[in-house]
């Protein structure tokens, strides 16, 4: 072109290491962390992610009361998900949006992905940061009850508040990363977080309305079993009583179904959201 002229701004030209993949990975981990708690934004933000962690913990203090003063555990390790999924189902419509959505709705997408970062990493950073924030909020009710009633004498013997906290820990992450799936594949699919929110809830509500209806419908233990496997929390707390042995329950005959089922629906979840990233423009890679 005749009479063109290259301005040069001032910019300064990065002349130290450049982040690896791990790196980078780590970083946006975190700020998923963050940014999930309301971390670094305004104050607005950070009412409901806090005031819900604090009525879970109220929950966990009243139950450890409870367990102290009649000698008997209210709530078992394996059953205080189960109690608090309500909270943990709003608290799960408030976090998500924020995460993915809200780098839809800025355009942010478009920025991160035409840098070093595969859509993989991306949705692997996301779905970390909103499951250690689900852990965390589960971990601390857990700590509250089983790790209390341990300090405090317990209700039995030492070894077995041992191993029903750190199940009840374990139980507490298979619930974050199946929730944490499902709040990542459906807050991928708009960019309004009440939108995003409500479509959390309304989902997890019709599970139940379905899982109901097909387990009556083939009634009998399978038909129990197929009911959990069609509504998300209980799929998780029919995993977990699968995983450590809980007999007396309807799982002792078809709980090889439980792992196969989680795994084959946590990855849909990946799998659709990734399907959703990958339709911004500079996801190709």
């Amino acid at each position: 072109m005749d009479g063109a002229v290259i301005h040069h701004l001032g910019y300064r030209r990065h002349d130290g290491p450049v982040s690896g993949r791990p790196r980078i990975l780590g970083h946006l981990l975190v700020h998923s962390l963050r940014t999930a708690f309301g971390i670094g934004r305004g104050d607005k933000a950070k009412i409901v992610p806090w005031g819900l962690t604090g009525i879970v913990v109220c929950v966990a203090v009243t139950s450890l009361v409870l367990r102290v003063r009649t000698g008997a555990p209210t709530i078992g390790y394996l059953d205080l998900q189960t109690a608090i999924t309500p909270l943990l189902l709003v608290l799960l419509a408030t976090m998500a949006p924020a995460l993915i959505g809200a780098d839809l709705r800025h355009h942010l997408l478009d920025l991160y992905l035409a840098r070093r970062i595969p859509v993989n990493d991306y949705l692997l950073a996301k779905l970390g940061g909103l499951g250690c924030a689900l852990w965390l909020v589960l971990a601390a009710a857990t700590l509250i009850t089983e790790g209390g009633t341990l300090v405090a004498g317990g209700t039995g013997a030492p070894w077995r508040q041992l191993a029903h906290l750190a199940g009840g820990l374990v139980a507490d992450l298979l619930y974050a990363c199946v929730f944490a799936a499902v709040g990542v594949a459906l807050s991928a699919t708009t960019r309004r977080p009440a939108l995003a929110g409500a479509s959390i809830v309304a989902y997890v509500l019709a599970s139940n309305v379905v899982g109901m209806v097909g387990g009556g419908l083939v009634g009998g233990d399978l038909g129990k079993t197929i009911g959990q496997l069609l509504t998300a929390p209980e799929m998780v707390n029919g995993l977990a009583t699968w995983l450590f042995r809980v007999h007396g329950t309807n799982v002792d005959g078809y709980g090889g179904a439980f792992p196969v089922v989680t795994v084959v629906f946590v990855a849909g979840c990946l799998a659709f959201a990734r399907w959703r990233v990958a339709r911004t423009p500079f996801s190709a890679r």
